[in-house]
């Protein structure tokens, strides 16, 4: 574990629309990055990693659609990026999009800082049901009940030592990949 004392590493993730190609998704991140800076340019964090670290990752972060109606009556459905937005401020993330006018005003990208109790798997490792057989207690081990409870207490604990935020972004990132 690092020194308590010591702040986190931090990188800017951006997650972009799947279907634009590589220099496209680049650009749009800049976008992006660019939206965050108007948004937040009195964060702290914001100016430690831009001065310090400048590290990006980029993201497949899927579809946009801004819930219009198809011209075959379907009902109004959110691309995934705005879902992925929407999702993130709801979990009180920094966070900022762009709106590429070029693309019919599709979210093309989304930016947000990360710091490495998410990303640094070694020294932050993700949270893990305890295992039972560690346990000595065996009568507890049919007890479904007896054991979500347990599982619910450590996780907990987890949380409020690696922090909200921490335990949310670790869950959410799962589901990308690199763009």
């Amino acid at each position: 574990m690092k020194n308590k004392n010591t702040k986190p590493e931090l990188r800017m993730y951006f997650l972009v629309m799947y279907n634009l190609s590589p220099i496209q998704q680049g650009i749009q991140a800049l976008h992006a990055i660019v939206e965050y800076f108007l948004k937040h340019w009195k964060d702290k964090e914001f100016w430690r990693w831009a001065l310090r670290y400048k590290t990006v990752i980029v993201l497949n972060g899927g579809t946009s659609n801004k819930g219009h109606h198809s011209e075959y009556g379907e009902s109004k459905q959110l691309g995934s990026m705005e879902n992925h937005f929407q999702t993130l401020k709801t979990n009180k993330i920094k966070c900022a999009a762009f709106y590429e006018p070029d693309l019919n005003h599709s979210c093309s990208a989304i930016a947000f800082l990360v710091d490495e109790r998410v990303f640094n798997k070694k020294d932050y490792p993700d949270f893990e049901s305890p295992n039972p057989k560690l346990f000595v207690n065996l009568a507890h081990f049919n007890d479904e009940v007896a054991w979500s409870l347990l599982v619910e207490k450590e996780k907990r604990e987890y949380t409020r030592k690696t922090g909200k935020d921490v335990v949310f972004l670790k869950e959410f990132l799962k589901q990308f990949r690199l763009a």
